[in-house]
Protein backbone atom coordinates (compact mmCIF):
# COMPACT_ATOMS: atom_id res chain seq x y z
CA UNK A 1 0.00 0.00 0.00
CA UNK A 2 1.03 3.36 -0.75
CA UNK A 3 1.14 6.17 1.98
CA UNK A 4 -0.80 9.23 1.26
CA UNK A 5 0.92 12.41 2.03
CA UNK A 6 0.58 16.29 1.41
CA UNK A 7 2.01 18.24 -1.44
CA UNK A 8 2.57 21.99 -1.70
CA UNK A 9 2.88 23.63 -4.84
CA UNK A 10 3.23 27.35 -5.89
CA UNK A 11 2.84 28.56 -9.32
CA UNK A 12 2.22 31.81 -10.87
CA UNK A 13 -0.11 29.80 -13.29
CA UNK A 14 -2.82 28.61 -11.21
CA UNK A 15 -4.97 28.67 -14.50
CA UNK A 16 -2.87 26.50 -16.21
CA UNK A 17 -4.17 22.96 -17.23
CA UNK A 18 -1.46 20.94 -15.58
CA UNK A 19 -1.83 22.85 -12.47
CA UNK A 20 -5.29 22.64 -12.15
CA UNK A 21 -5.02 18.22 -12.82
CA UNK A 22 -2.98 18.33 -10.14
CA UNK A 23 -4.71 20.12 -7.63
CA UNK A 24 -7.38 18.76 -8.50
CA UNK A 25 -5.47 15.45 -7.68
CA UNK A 26 -6.44 13.32 -11.26
CA UNK A 27 -3.35 11.85 -12.22
CA UNK A 28 -5.25 10.78 -15.25
CA UNK A 29 -6.07 13.85 -16.26
CA UNK A 30 -2.89 15.50 -15.93
CA UNK A 31 -1.05 12.94 -17.41
CA UNK A 32 -3.25 13.33 -20.57
CA UNK A 33 -2.82 16.96 -20.60
CA UNK A 34 1.07 16.69 -19.94
CA UNK A 35 1.25 14.14 -23.07
CA UNK A 36 -1.14 16.74 -25.41
CA UNK A 37 0.80 19.56 -24.67
CA UNK A 38 4.07 17.45 -25.21
CA UNK A 39 2.95 16.66 -28.18
CA UNK A 40 1.90 20.22 -29.43
CA UNK A 41 5.17 21.36 -28.69
CA UNK A 42 7.23 18.51 -30.22
CA UNK A 43 8.73 17.41 -26.87
CA UNK A 44 9.58 13.94 -25.46
CA UNK A 45 8.29 11.35 -25.66
CA UNK A 46 7.37 12.48 -29.35
CA UNK A 47 11.34 13.55 -29.90
CA UNK A 48 14.92 13.57 -28.02
CA UNK A 49 16.61 16.52 -25.99
CA UNK A 50 20.27 16.76 -25.65
CA UNK A 51 21.47 19.27 -23.41
CA UNK A 52 24.54 21.04 -22.81
CA UNK A 53 25.32 22.67 -19.08
CA UNK A 54 28.17 25.53 -19.49
CA UNK A 55 29.30 26.50 -15.74
CA UNK A 56 31.89 29.25 -13.99
CA UNK A 57 32.39 31.75 -11.70
CA UNK A 58 31.67 34.54 -14.38
CA UNK A 59 28.30 34.49 -15.28
CA UNK A 60 28.31 36.70 -18.54
CA UNK A 61 31.95 34.68 -19.64
CA UNK A 62 29.51 31.47 -19.78
CA UNK A 63 26.78 33.17 -20.99
CA UNK A 64 28.49 34.42 -23.54
CA UNK A 65 30.48 31.11 -24.77
CA UNK A 66 26.84 29.87 -24.77
CA UNK A 67 25.93 31.89 -27.48
CA UNK A 68 29.33 31.45 -29.24
CA UNK A 69 28.51 27.44 -29.08
CA UNK A 70 24.93 28.69 -30.79
CA UNK A 71 25.80 30.73 -33.31
CA UNK A 72 28.87 28.31 -34.34
CA UNK A 73 27.11 24.87 -33.91
CA UNK A 74 25.60 23.09 -37.33
CA UNK A 75 22.30 23.94 -39.18
CA UNK A 76 20.12 21.05 -39.70
CA UNK A 77 16.23 20.37 -40.59
CA UNK A 78 17.10 17.34 -38.03
CA UNK A 79 17.18 19.35 -35.28
CA UNK A 80 17.23 22.61 -33.89
CA UNK A 81 18.98 24.39 -31.43
CA UNK A 82 17.62 26.11 -28.42
CA UNK A 83 19.14 28.67 -25.84
CA UNK A 84 21.16 29.47 -24.41
CA UNK A 85 19.36 30.21 -21.59
CA UNK A 86 20.46 30.72 -17.64
CA UNK A 87 18.37 28.08 -15.52
CA UNK A 88 16.78 28.36 -12.54
CA UNK A 89 19.38 25.97 -11.02
CA UNK A 90 22.17 28.42 -10.60
CA UNK A 91 19.82 30.82 -8.70
CA UNK A 92 18.60 28.19 -6.29
CA UNK A 93 21.75 26.46 -5.86
CA UNK A 94 23.77 28.96 -6.04
CA UNK A 95 27.50 28.66 -4.20
CA UNK A 96 31.04 29.09 -5.42
CA UNK A 97 31.15 26.78 -8.53
CA UNK A 98 29.47 29.98 -10.64
CA UNK A 99 26.47 30.36 -12.59
CA UNK A 100 25.16 27.91 -14.96
CA UNK A 101 23.95 28.27 -18.77
CA UNK A 102 22.29 25.62 -21.07
CA UNK A 103 20.99 25.20 -24.34
CA UNK A 104 19.49 21.73 -26.16
CA UNK A 105 19.29 20.18 -29.17
CA UNK A 106 15.82 19.30 -30.30
CA UNK A 107 15.86 16.07 -32.69
CA UNK A 108 12.97 15.49 -34.10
Amino acid sequence: MIARGQVYLQSYMTENNVMQSLADQGRDAFSAVELESRQFADMPPFSRLAGVILSGKNEKSVEALGRTLVQTAPRSDDFTVMGPAVTCISRCYADDTGDVCLFSLHAR
